[in-house]
């Protein structure tokens, strides 16, 4: 327990500082000739959210900045401040109605000790704490400003901001493919995207404009060999998606919270139809005939954990 609190410390500045995106509900689909050519159309929900805004989510806007707990600052201790500073390192819970705390060592099986107080109970801050109240909002303020920029500075907007929310799906109407980009609030964006190419390089989805950083949802990589191996990470519930990852750090319980309140849980179906040979592919039930192609289908929701992949042998 003490490793994955020390590792969630070192690595939360710069989760903080990470914007992630996913599919909501959607339907995609890629078809590929076996000389090369080939269409991609994905319709449907691409939903932003921050840690940061993870972090943030569902805490209370009804806490009475003007009422403290506990004993005044200067009032003799009673033992039970004592006792919660000692296990500091531990958890310390305390009941409002026993007027208790309860501290709790992670790393020993011991009971948790229990220590009667008659001071922890609800009064007026002092003029000392709420001053100490009102530095620490003002920092809180400046460190929300800071992450906002982070996050422009990644993506190329701010996505506590509505009004960047907006012009950032007209910047990506600009660019090749995005046919329809829809801003419906809370970081959700309606969006119908429709491309076709030739696969003699890497194809990635998506790319948005002024980003610095890119995690594709679907990436096909052309192969020295002739193949093409075509994969769709966020479409898997796994280390490699970056909402999967939050969950190595301790933030899964906040995530959950955020897109169960607010944010739309990936849902849908990718679909590869192709002449080409299939060399692999990890569906459950493999290629489908369609006429003179083959299909193949991947159902995609938050309890499947398979990153959809397989490999086309081009001519």
């Amino acid at each position: 327990m003490k490793f994955s609190r020390i590792m969630l410390a070192i690595a939360m500045p710069f989760l903080l500082a990470s914007c992630l995106y996913s599919p909501g509900k959607f339907t995609s689909a890629m078809d590929v000739k076996a000389d090369g050519r080939f269409s991609f159309h994905y319709k449907g929900e691409i939903v932003f959210l921050s840690l940061f805004q993870m972090m943030n989510e569902g805490k209370s806007s009804t806490f009475d900045d003007g009422k403290c707990w506990g004993p005044l600052p200067d009032a003799p201790g009673d033992g039970a401040g004592e006792a919660a500073a000692e296990a500091s390192y531990g958890m310390v819970e305390r009941s409002t109605d026993s007027g208790k705390i309860e501290t709790v060592d992670p790393d020993a099986d011991a009971p948790a000790v229990v220590v009667p107080s008659a001071e922890w109970k609800e009064r007026d801050c002092t003029k000392e704490e709420l001053a100490e109240r009102a530095e620490q909002k003002v920092q809180r303020q400046a460190r929300d400003k800071e992450e906002a920029q982070k996050f422009e500075q990644l993506l190329g907007f701010n996505p506590e901001d509505e009004k960047s929310m907006q012009a950032f799906a007209a910047q990506m109407t600009k660019l090749a493919g995005w046919k329809s980009v829809v801003y419906r609030g809370k970081g959700i964006f309606d969006v119908d995207y429709q491309i076709a190419g030739t696969l003699d390089r890497d194809f990635v989805f998506p790319v948005y404009p002024e980003a610095t950083y890119v995690y594709p949802m679907v990436l096909a990589r052309k192969r020295a060999d002739g193949a093409v191996q075509i994969t769709a990470p966020a479409f898997g519930n796994t280390a490699s998606n970056p909402m999967a990852s939050m969950a190595l750090f301790g933030a899964a319980a906040e995530m959950r919270k955020a897109r169960t309140e607010n944010y739309t849980a990936a849902e849908g179906s990718f679909t590869i139809t192709t002449d080409a040979p299939i060399l692999t592919n990890n569906t459950d039930d493999g290629p489908a005939a369609a006429g003179a192609q083959q299909t193949l289908t991947w159902p995609v929701t938050v309890k499947i954990s398979k990153v959809p992949e397989t490999l086309l042998r081009l001519k």
